[in-house]
């Protein structure tokens, strides 16, 4: 067997070249780890049992909207504790590239639905309750756009326009929350439903979806069941789950992207198998005549074989392990600027997958070029040289 020093010397003869085609191995492993961790958050499954809390959306797609007479129909499913109704709003501050999570809900009804919202000055939650125009903004959004108590906001809604035909809503911060759970999201912002229903030009009667607080969360999928058959063959059927379910029925909608995911990972090696296939077939034709001269002074074919597969092995592996450790380090950052990648998180069985993805690569680029140095003749590489 080769050593190290040797194998390492004729890695590196070409430093440009070998400094590029690492540089390319550790770009395509940092996508294969972010890819990783990204589409496990797309396809992993949702538990219902135990769920505290389920969410009734309309069966044929959560964006579609349901009777506002839903409301009482649910409250009498046997195990619901409580029920609160929800809009989305579809809302951004100033420009597109500034969205804001809002919704309107009946402000009482969500304050004892999400027991984890705490009010620093209880003052200002009873003036949100009070007012119908005001709107109730996260920690991190109100430090975001440097909004307090006091300011008027104007808000502009993709989804519902006023009844002067703007879509520009004008608010009061009446009360800033915080959140007593950990890594607990406070950069939604919530109004009255009652005043988007006066104020808004259509949707009057209808709500976008419920949230239904359970007595037993050990009972939640038997109760989503009596949910889903208390509306079955109505004009409006209902799907009953937990939020996470919904995120991820939201996303299929928008698209498959699991699959989107798998067919990047695919482009990204196999263009990476192609990238290193050719330095190694190009650098196996520059020294035909050296290794001519090794199988001359008694290296063997495998040997020979041995020598260019390890080439291969060094750079991928080498380049693969710091991709996978920089996807490792940038994950958690990450998981906090996608919104909807919040879970996102890099699992030691990621490293398993990456080294067989790695030992992959190294075969499909380097099995032909050391092939093609093990099957050269003695005299094949003296006649070129000479």
């Amino acid at each position: 067997m080769p050593s190290l020093q040797f194998i390492l010397a004729n890695l590196t003869r070409a430093r440009l070249r070998a400094i590029f085609t690492i540089l390319t191995v550790v770009v395509a492993f940092v996508l294969f780890g972010l890819l990783l961790s990204l589409e496990r958050v797309f396809n992993i499954g949702v538990k219902v049992d135990g769920a505290d809390r389920l969410l009734v959306a309309n069966k044929s797609s959560i964006m579609q909207p349901l009777p506002v007479g839903y409301k009482d129909r649910i409250a009498q499913v046997d195990n619901v504790e409580f029920i609160a109704p929800f809009v989305f709003m579809g809302a951004f501050f100033q420009n597109p590239n500034q969205p804001i999570v809002l919704i309107a809900t009946e402000p009482r009804s969500y304050v004892h639905m999400v027991p984890e919202i705490k009010f620093n000055n209880p003052a200002e939650r009873d003036a949100w309750f009070s007012d119908r125009a005001s709107i109730m903004i996260g920690r991190e959004l109100a430090d975001k756009y440097h909004w307090k108590v006091g300011d008027l906001i104007p808000l502009y809604s993709v989804v519902y326009p006023k009844q002067d035909n703007s879509n520009t809503w004008t608010f009061r911060v009446a009360a800033i929350f915080d959140t007593n759970k950990k890594d607990a999201d406070t950069k939604s912002a919530a109004i009255h439903l009652s005043y988007l229903e006066d104020m808004r030009l259509f949707g009057q009667g209808t709500i976008g979806w419920y949230v239904v607080r359970l007595k037993d969360g050990r009972l939640a999928e038997q109760t989503g069941a009596r949910i889903e058959a208390l509306f079955a063959n109505s004009p409006t059927e209902v799907k009953a789950g937990t939020e996470a379910a919904f995120t991820q029925d939201f996303l299929q909608q928008v698209g498959d992207f699991g699959t989107m995911i798998s067919l990047a990972l695919s482009a990204v090696f196999c263009t990476l198998a192609l990238v290193v296939a050719n330095t190694m077939a190009q650098s196996v034709n520059e020294r035909t005549s050296e290794i001519a001269v090794l199988k001359a002074l008694g290296f063997g074919d495998l040997r020979v074989f041995a020598m260019v597969y390890a080439e291969g092995f060094i750079a991928i592996f080498g380049g693969g392990l710091v991709g996978m450790a920089i996807a490792g380090f940038s994950i958690p950052y990450a998981s906090e600027q996608i919104h909807l990648a919040e879970n996102m998180t890099f699992l030691w069985n990621d490293l398993v997958w990456g080294a067989l993805a790695m030992l992959v690569v190294t075969i499909a680029s380097t099995v032909v070029p050391a092939s093609r140095a093990m099957r050269l003749k003695v005299t094949d590489g003296l006649a070129r040289a000479a």
